[in-house]
């Protein structure tokens, strides 16, 4: 599957470094924007319109992050901005004639409208509106949320609150700078100069202004902006698309592991046999076991009758319960189970439900293991290769094959052990029918109800399992 998250990031990250468009001659350079910017701003501070402020700091070269295009030039926030203001701090109400924006409503790059509240003061309506293109910085609270932006684009009118910044972009793109918000070396700017309170961070409007900002000719701003937006809606397709695909993978894999086990995957072959004769070797090979004292025998288990079987199979196959075919293990549940303050991460491995993946134990940081002494002391539960392992409390019918030549299990697993000769293709068809909805339709009959799922060891061994004869199990 594509990872559309970084290929998302990727694309934004290009546009930071001039990589998405070509630069064209004929554009000019930011150096000349710039002087436009500056002259602007000049005129609005001799009419009275903003503030004259305190001088930026000097960009020195080694401030500057990467490389940029010759016609481009690093600036700062402050610099091609007229305005960056905090919001009010009144308090909203849940009815009124203006919506207040807060924190919650700066989402992905766009402003949320589903959780609203609203003022009716007209002085804060006067001093805090909104206009088309203003960028909302999102400066305090969480680590998560601290930097995040979105433009505002007058879907309603609005004011915002305190702990926002409103940045009003002059004759610049307000959606270049949202999409240079978004890049990796915005995010790591703001990991780097983020201030940790108690419980918050904090980045006000003083840092913001001394943002660095890679500045393109404005021609070029406008002809980014319009391929991002084409590039990000077509990866927005791509993520929907392979969400759509899948779960219809899943979908599938459900039909034909479901098909697999009503004999209608592969088709049914006279030459190989009843699944009748099979089972009677299986037999006359557990008689043996327990006749040499190998395995103990057992409380026969319950008839299977006509009524219990859930649908029909091919007449060369038979109806089975797990425990005919296979041998069932507990874990060590007495005085040598070990205590989870004695496991370590390294040794011989313990295996509980947060191993198992559906197919296979993972062995990753949360694999723990005993030593060699606690794993000689254990009476039961210890592992060998090609096990199947199933959860049997909490994670009720999480499975795996167990990868290793040795290990143990914990008290909510037990181990589905083949009693066969024929054990690697047994093992092999059993992980498929642990996928399937008939296994789980079987535990739901033994299943005790309680708030913990919970199935008992001997309702395991009760299971149904249709078995087709060997030859068939391998092509399944």
């Amino acid at each position: 599957m594509i990872d559309t998250k970084l290929l998302r990031q990727k694309l934004i990250d290009m546009v930071m470094r001039g990589l998405l468009v070509e630069q064209r001659p004929e554009e000019g350079n930011a150096t000349d924007l710039l002087e436009q910017i500056r002259a602007e701003k000049a005129a609005m501070i001799k009419a009275g319109k903003i503030k004259k402020e305190k001088p930026l700091p000097e960009i020195k070269e080694e401030e500057k992050p990467f490389a940029i295009p010759d016609s481009w030039c690093w600036v700062r926030l402050g610099e091609i901005c007229s305005n960056i203001r905090y919001g009010t701090s009144n308090k909203s109400e849940k009815k009124g004639t203006t919506i207040v924006l807060r924190m919650g409503n700066i989402q992905n790059g766009v402003i949320d409208y589903s959780d609203l509240v609203y003022t009716s003061d007209a002085e804060d309506i006067k001093t805090y509106k909104l206009e088309y293109g203003d960028l909302l910085f999102n400066r305090t609270n969480s680590k998560e949320l601290v930097g995040k932006t979105a433009i505002y684009k007058a879907e309603y009118p609005a004011i915002y609150a305190g702990y926002l910044v409103r940045v009003t972009a002059l004759i610049a793109k307000s959606e270049y700078l949202n999409f240079t918000m978004q890049s990796e070396y915005y995010k790591e700017w703001c990991r780097r100069v983020r201030s940790n309170g108690v419980n918050q961070s904090n980045i006000n409007a003083e840092k913001l202004k001394r943002l660095l900002i890679p500045l393109p000719p404005l021609a070029e701003q406008k002809r980014i902006v319009a391929a991002l937006e084409a590039c990000l809606k077509l990866v927005d397709t791509i993520a929907k698309d392979s969400a759509d695909l899948d779960k219809a993978l899943k979908f599938l894999r459900q039909k034909m592991l479901d098909m697999a086990v009503r004999g209608q995957l592969v088709e049914q072959r006279p030459e190989e046999g009843k699944a009748t004769d099979l089972l009677e070797q299986i037999r006359a090979e557990k008689a043996a076991l327990i006749k040499a004292g190998k395995i103990k025998k057992e409380k026969p288990l319950p008839e299977i009758k006509e009524e219990d079987k859930p649908f029909a199979i091919p007449a060369n196959w038979c109806w089975v319960r797990l425990g005919e075919i296979f041998k069932l293990i507990n874990g060590d549940r007495g005085k040598n189970y070990p205590a989870k303050s004695s496991l370590h991460t390294e040794g011989i491995p313990f295996i509980s439900a947060v191993n198992l993946d559906g197919r296979t134990v993972v062995r990753d940081e949360k694999l723990l293991c005993v030593s060699k002494e606690q794993y000689s002391r254990l009476g039961s539960g210890k592992l060998r290769l090609g096990d199947v392992v199933l959860c049997i409390r909490g994670s009720l019918g999480k499975h795996g094959r167990y990868p290793f030549n040795v290990g143990a299990i914990a008290s909510s697993l037990v181990i589905l052990r083949s009693i066969s000769s024929y054990g690697e293709t047994f093992s092999r068809y059993l992980m498929e029918y642990l996928d399937t909805s008939l296994f789980y339709s079987e535990i739901d009959k033994y299943d005790n109800g309680t708030a913990q799922p919970n199935l008992a060891a001997d309702s395991v061994k009760k299971l149904l399992i249709p078995l087709p004869p060997l030859a068939e199990q391998k092509r399944i």
